[in-house]
């Protein structure tokens, strides 16, 4: 252990603790020891109030993907345009960093891709395909 020696040197500034030992704290211990749990509570705080938009969009399961990368694009590019992620001010970037992140899918060059899709003989092939398929399974629930 490491006793004071000399009082003289280290005034008392709170001597009403509990438990204070002046053989061997002083009642400056306490009082940083305060500083620093209230800084670090204040970092958690802050940490707890004001999420990244990062964390908010990163799910918390990878789905697995089955589908082109081509047809990823397009269900990105009419998410986008459609606006109806968040009120239509979430940039096309983040839609498709989301879109990465939600499938593990690197979509690339999404930009040449949408050209791509542009000049097929139906853009919206994908975007046809999912309305016939909930179509189709609307129309079979009352079988």
């Amino acid at each position: 252990y490491f006793l004071i020696k000399s009082k003289k040197s280290v005034p008392c500034i709170r001597s009403y603790r509990f438990g204070y030992d002046n053989h061997f704290t002083t009642s400056h211990d306490t009082f940083i020891a305060e500083i620093n749990a209230y800084t670090r509570y204040l970092i958690f705080l802050k940490r707890q109030l004001a999420p990244t938009s990062k964390d908010i969009l990163a799910p918390t399961k990878k789905l697995d993907w089955t589908g082109s990368k081509v047809a990823l694009t397009e269900l990105g590019f009419a998410l986008h345009h459609s606006k109806v992620i968040g009120n239509g001010s979430t940039s096309l970037k983040d839609v498709m960093d989301s879109l990465e992140n939600f499938t593990g899918i690197k979509l690339g060059d999404y930009h040449h891709t949408s050209i791509r899709f542009r000049n097929r003989s139906n853009p919206t092939k994908f975007l046809t395909e999912l309305q016939e398929g909930l179509t189709n399974w609307i129309e079979n629930l009352d079988d």
